[in-house]
C-alpha cells in the first residue's frame, strides 16, 4: 500500500491547499504530512524507495493513497516519471484556474513572501517568468493527455470549487474511489500580506533549504500550524490589491491563444475567463 494510486499535478494557486485538507480529513485516504513532495520534478534523484517511504503509513483500509504537488504539470519529465513509478492505472488530476486570475494570485503570493517588489510586468520580464509560464496550460497538458488513459486523467475547474465547494468535494472524492466525507466550508485562503518582508523572505528561503535537506515533514508541520498567522495577515476588505486594466488586457492577450490548445480538453468551455471587465 506504499505505492500511491493518485497524484495531483497542479497548477499552483488553484485550490491545492483546500484539496489537501479535504483529503487529509477523509479516513479512507492517506497523504503525507508534507504537501508538495516535489519528487517527480526537483528530487527524482533521491530514488523510488525514498518516495515510496513517504507513504509507509498507508494501510489496507486506505482506498486512496497519494500526494499533491502543484509543479508537476510544468515539468517536461514528470509525466513519464509518474508513469514509470506508478503505472498507467494511477489517477492523475489537475485543477485549472482562470489563467489571468491565477497569474495575479501567484504575483500577490510572491509579494507576500517578500520575493518581489516590482510591478507585475516587470516581475515577468525579470526573474519571474513562471508567473505567465505556469498559466500556459495548453503547453503542458498534452504531456499528460498523451501519457495516461483518459479515464485516469481528469481536469477539474477552480470555478466549481469556488461556486459549489460541496459539489467539487463530492466529485473529487468519487474520482479517487472514496466515500464522501463532506467538504470544508471556506473555499481558499484569503490573500495576505507579510507582517515583515525580511522575515517572510528568510522563512521562505529556510523552508526551501529544509526541503533540500530531505526534511519536508518539518515544513509540512509548520505550514499547518500557527506560523502562517504569525507571519502574515489578510488584507482588509478594501486593502487587497486589484489587477489593473492595463495588466488584465496584457494577460488576456498572452493567454487567449493558449486557451484554444486545451479548450476541447475541458469538462466544459470557460470562454468567460477572457471576458472584458
Amino acid at each position: 500500500m506504499n505505492v500511491p494510486n493518485f497524484v495531483f499535478i497542479g497548477p499552483d494557486k488553484a485550490g491545492s491547499s483546500w484539496m489537501y485538507e479535504l483529503l487529509a480529513r477523509n479516513p479512507q485516504c492517506y497523504i503525507p504530512i508534507s504537501k508538495d513532495l516535489y519528487f517527480f520534478d526537483r528530487y527524482y534523484s533521491r530514488g523510488k524507495e525514498w518516495y515510496y517511504g513517504k507513504f509507509k503509513g498507508a494501510s489496507s483500509h486506505h482506498k486512496a493513497v497519494g500526494e499533491l504537488s502543484h509543479d508537476y504539470l510544468f515539468d517536461t519529465n514528470a509525466a513519464g516519471r509518474i508513469l514509470e513509478c506508478l503505472g498507467s492505472s494511477v489517477k492523475v488530476f489537475c485543477c485549472l484556474r482562470n489563467p489571468i486570475e491565477r497569474t495575479f494570485s501567484h504575483y500577490l503570493y510572491l509579494r507576500r513572501k517578500g520575493l518581489v517588489s516590482e510591478s507585475l510586468q516587470e516581475a515577468v520580464a525579470g526573474r519571474w517568468g513562471q508567473l505567465v509560464e505556469n498559466s500556459m496550460y495548453g503547453e503542458h497538458l498534452p504531456r499528460y493527455v498523451n501519457t495516461f488513459p483518459s479515464e485516469n486523467f481528469r481536469i477539474f475547474l477552480f470555478d466549481d470549487l469556488v461556486g459549489n465547494s460541496a459539489y467539487f468535494a463530492e466529485e473529487l472524492q468519487r474520482y479517487l474511489g472514496l466515500q464522501n466525507c463532506g467538504y470544508i466550508p471556506g473555499v481558499t485562503r484569503g490573500a495576505a500580506t507579510a507582517r515583515n518582508q525580511l522575515l517572510s523572505r528568510f522563512v521562505t528561503h529556510t523552508a526551501n533549504k529544509v526541503r533540500d535537506w530531505g526534511m519536508d515533514e518539518i515544513v509540512g508541520i509548520l505550514k499547518r500550524g500557527p506560523l502562517q498567522r504569525i507571519l502574515y495577515r489578510e488584507y482588509g476588505a478594501s486593502g487587497k490589491p486589484k489587477l489593473n486594466n492595463e495588466d488584465r488586457s496584457w494577460l488576456r492577450g498572452l493567454f487567449m491563444n493558449d486557451y484554444t490548445k486545451y479548450r476541447a480538453l475541458l469538462p466544459r468551455p470557460v470562454d468567460h475567463w477572457f471576458d472584458q471587465e
